[in-house]
C-alpha cells in the first residue's frame, strides 16, 4: 500500500508540473502585446475619455487589422464624440468585416436612432435580433451592477417595438426620442 502510495503521489506531482510548465509556454507562444493597450482603450472609453479611447483604439487596430473589437470600439468613440457619419462609416466596415458581429449591428441601428433615422434604426434592430435572440433579453442585473447603472435600460427589442408604435401615430402625435432618458442609455456591448 505504501508503494502505491508514493508512486500515485510522484505521478500526481509530475503531472503538475508538467502542466505548469505547459501553461507557461503556451502564455509566451501566444502572448499578444496587443492585448494592454486594447484594455487600456477599454478602460478610457469606460472612464468617457473617449478621444483617448479612440487613439488607443486605432493604434490596437493599426498593428491588427483582423481586431474587429478595436474597429468597433473606434465607431463606438467616434459616436459618443457626436462624429455621426464617421461612426457610421466605421459599423458598416465593422459589419462588411465580420456580418455575424451582432454588437456592429446593434450599435449602427442605434446611431441612426439617435440621428433620427429611425426607419434605419428599426432595420438594423431587426437584424441583430434575427441574429441572436438573447439580445432582447437586455443588460442582465450583474452587468448593470458592476456598470453602476441603477436603472434597467431599454433593450433593442423594447427600443424597436416603440418605434414602430410610433412611426404608426401622425406626425403631430409622435414622440420618437426623450434627450434625458436617451442620454443614459449605454452601448449595447457582448
Amino acid at each position: 500500500m505504501n508503494i502505491s502510495f508514493k508512486l500515485l503521489r510522484n505521478t500526481a506531482i509530475f503531472l503538475g508540473v508538467i502542466t505548469f510548465f505547459w501553461m507557461m509556454y503556451d502564455y509566451f507562444k501566444n502572448y499578444d502585446d496587443q492585448v494592454p493597450l486594447y484594455k487600456k482603450a477599454n478602460d478610457s472609453f469606460l472612464k468617457k475619455n473617449y478621444g483617448e479611447a479612440l487613439l488607443l483604439y486605432s493604434e490596437v487596430y493599426e498593428n491588427n487589422k483582423n481586431n474587429i473589437y478595436a474597429l468597433e470600439g473606434q465607431a463606438r468613440c467616434l459616436f459618443r464624440l457626436k462624429l455621426y457619419s464617421k461612426a457610421e462609416k466605421k459599423f458598416k466596415e465593422v459589419i462588411r468585416k465580420e456580418d455575424s458581429f451582432i454588437p456592429g449591428f446593434a450599435n449602427l441601428g442605434i446611431l441612426y436612432d439617435t440621428i433620427g433615422e429611425h426607419k434605419k434604426a428599426i432595420y438594423y434592430y431587426d437584424i441583430a435580433i434575427s441574429k441572436d435572440k438573447k439580445i432582447a433579453e437586455g443588460m442582465k442585473w450583474l452587468a448593470r451592477f458592476l456598470k453602476n447603472i441603477q436603472y434597467k435600460p431599454s433593450n433593442i427589442k423594447e427600443r424597436r417595438d416603440y418605434l414602430k408604435q410610433q412611426l404608426l401615430l401622425k406626425k403631430d402625435r409622435r414622440k420618437l426620442k426623450d434627450s434625458n432618458l436617451d442620454s443614459l442609455q449605454p452601448d449595447f456591448q457582448m
